[in-house]
C-alpha cells in the first residue's frame, strides 16, 4: 500500500514536495490557504521582477539618446496595464502548477489544515465544509507574511506591506521605506525608475546588512542610489518650474515659450532626484495630517554612541509608507504544540539538516524555518526534494554553505560562498581579487558599468 502523505502549503517548497512524493509512489495530498505557488508566486518573486521588467525597460527610454535612439513623445509608466500583466503571467503560472499536480494525481484542497496528531489533519475548506485527513507523513510548508511594526501597522492605503505594493495603480509622489534589507532596496530602484521620490531608513550601519552581502556590494548600492536620477513627465507649467530647480543650470529651461518642447526634453533628461537613504535611524511614529504622512525619525538602538546629531529627531513627509523589516512565520492556528513540532520565540519551526523537526514522520520545509536557513525560493525547492525522498526512505540531507543568491537592485547582487568577514570569523586565511564591470568592454556597450566581480579565495 502506498504512503499517504499530507503537505500543508503549496508555495515552491510544498508543491515541489508533494510532486517528488507522488513520483517515489506516495499518495500525496496538498492543502493550500491561499493561492498555490505561494509568497514567490504571488506576492514576491515574480510579481516583483514584473515591476522591475517595467521600471528597467522604462529606464532605457529615458536613455535612450545614450544609445543613439530618439524618443520623441517620451514615455510613462501606465499602472493598471502593468498590473494586468502581472496577473496574467501569475494566473498562467498558477494554470501550470495546477497541470503539475494533476499529472502526478496529487489531491488539492484550498482551505485551512489544522492538525489534531501526528497522523491526523482536519482541514475546513473555502466552502465552509470539513474534511478529515489521516496520513503516514507530514510535510509543513505554511511560508511566512510580512512581518508589521506596532507603530506602523498595514492599512494598504497609507501603511503598505511588501504585498500592497504590488498592487498599486497609481505610482506615490513620495515614498518612503522603512527597512533597507533586500526587499526595500529592491522596491526603492524599482519605485524611483517608476517616478516616485524615494527615501530609505535603515536601522543598521548600511544598506543590504546581510552577513552574506559583501560589504563593498553595500557601498556600490549606496553609491547607484546617490547617483541616481529620476525620470518624469510634466503636465503643467507650475510642475515645470518646480523640477527645473533640480536641473543644472545650463538645462534649466524656464525661458523656453513652447511647452510642448520643454515636456519632451524635461522627460528625456529627467530631473537629478537620487534615492534618499539614512542608516542607523529608526521610524519611531507616523502622523497623517491632511493625506499626507508624517515621519519622525530617531537614532537606531544599534547604535553604540549617538551623537547629538544623531539623538535630534527628525520629520520626514511622504504620501505612502512601505514596510519592510522582515517576515514572521505562517505558522498561527496550526496545532503544531498538538503534535510536539517544536518553534523558537518568533514562532519559526526547527528542523535539522534532513529537515525532520524531531516529531517522527514530520518535516518543515520554506520560510517557514526562518532566517537562520536561508530564505528563498530555490532553497525551498531543494528542501521541498530533500523532505520527500527523506520520508520515502533515503537519508538525504541540505547543504546550506552553497546556496546562490541574487538581490535584484540596480545593479543587481549576487553570491555564493562565504565573504571575506565570514571567513575570518571562521578563522579561514584568504585573498579577494577583484575587478571593476568599468575595466571590461561589454558593461560599456549595454551601458551599465556600475559593479565590480569579487573572488575570495
Amino acid at each position: 500500500m502506498a504512503k499517504k502523505i499530507t503537505v500543508l502549503g503549496a508555495g515552491p517548497g510544498g508543491y515541489v514536495a508533494a510532486i517528488r512524493a507522488a513520483q517515489l509512489g506516495a499518495e500525496v495530498t496538498i492543502i493550500e490557504r491561499e493561492n498555490v505557488g505561494g509568497t514567490c508566486l504571488n506576492w514576491g518573486c515574480i510579481p516583483s521582477k514584473v515591476m522591475k521588467t517595467t521600471a528597467e525597460l522604462l529606464d532605457k527610454f529615458h536613455r535612450s539618446s545614450e544609445f543613439g535612439i530618439t524618443v520623441r513623445d517620451g514615455a510613462t509608466p501606465n499602472m493598471k496595464a502593468l498590473m494586468r500583466r502581472k496577473q496574467t503571467i501569475i494566473q498562467d503560472q498558477i494554470k501550470a502548477i495546477f497541470t503539475l499536480l494533476e499529472h502526478h494525481k496529487i489531491q488539492y484542497l484550498h482551505g485551512v489544515g489544522r492538525l489534531e496528531g501526528p497522523h491526523l489533519c482536519v482541514v475546513k475548506l473555502i466552502d465552509g465544509s470539513t474534511v478529515e485527513l489521516p496520513s503516514d507523513g507530514l510535510i509543513l510548508a505554511s511560508g511566512s507574511e510580512p512581518l508589521e511594526l506596532s507603530a506602523f501597522p498595514f492599512d494598504g492605503k497609507h501603511i503598505l506591506s511588501s504585498n500592497d505594493a504590488l498592487e498599486l495603480v497609481e505610482i506615490p509622489d513620495t515614498l518612503l521605506i522603512v527597512g533597507g534589507g533586500v526587499i526595500g532596496c529592491e522596491f526603492a530602484f524599482i519605485f524611483s525608475a517608476l517616478g516616485s521620490r524615494v527615501t530609505l531608513v535603515e536601522g543598521l550601519s548600511r544598506l543590504l546588512p546581510l552577513p552574506s552581502v559583501d560589504e563593498g556590494c553595500s557601498k556600490v548600492i549606496q553609491r547607484e542610489m546617490k547617483k541616481r536620477k529620476r525620470y518624469v513627465e510634466f503636465g503643467d507649467m507650475e510642475d515645470m518650474i518646480k523640477v527645473n530647480k533640480d536641473l543644472p543650470k545650463k538645462l534649466q529651461l524656464k525661458y523656453f515659450k513652447d511647452l510642448k518642447i520643454k515636456q519632451i526634453i524635461l522627460s528625456i533628461v529627467g530631473a537629478k532626484r537620487k534615492i534618499e537613504f539614512m542608516v542607523n535611524k529608526m521610524a519611531e511614529k507616523v502622523e497623517r495630517i491632511d493625506e499626507r504622512l508624517h515621519v519622525t525619525l530617531g537614532p537606531s538602538q544599534f547604535m553604540a554612541r549617538p551623537s547629538k546629531k544623531d539623538l535630534k529627531p527628525l520629520t520626514l513627509e511622504a504620501a505612502k509608507i512601505l514596510v519592510c523589516i522582515g517576515r514572521q512565520a505562517s505558522t498561527a492556528g496550526m496545532g503544531l504544540e498538538k503534535i510536539g513540532v517544536k518553534v523558537d520565540n518568533a514562532g519559526w519551526i526547527a528542523a535539522d539538516e534532513h529537515m525532520e523537526t524531531g516529531v517522527p514522520r514530520v518535516y518543515a520545509v520554506g520560510d517557514v524555518l526562518g532566517p537562520s536557513k536561508v530564505m528563498l525560493a530555490h532553497v525551498a525547492t531543494r528542501e521541498g526534494l530533500i523532505a520527500a525522498a527523506n520520508l520515502m526512505g533515503s537519508r538525504e540531507r541540505m547543504d546550506y554553505a552553497v546556496v546562490p543568491n541574487v538581490i535584484f537592485t540596480t545593479p543587481e547582487v549576487a553570491n555564493v560562498g562565504l565573504t571575506a568577514a565570514q571567513a575570518k570569523e571562521q578563522d579561514i586565511s584568504v585573498r579577494s581579487d577583484r575587478v571593476l564591470f568599468r575595466n571590461l568592454g561589454k558593461p560599456h556597450v549595454l551601458g551599465e558599468i556600475a559593479g565590480e566581480t569579487k573572488i575570495i579565495s
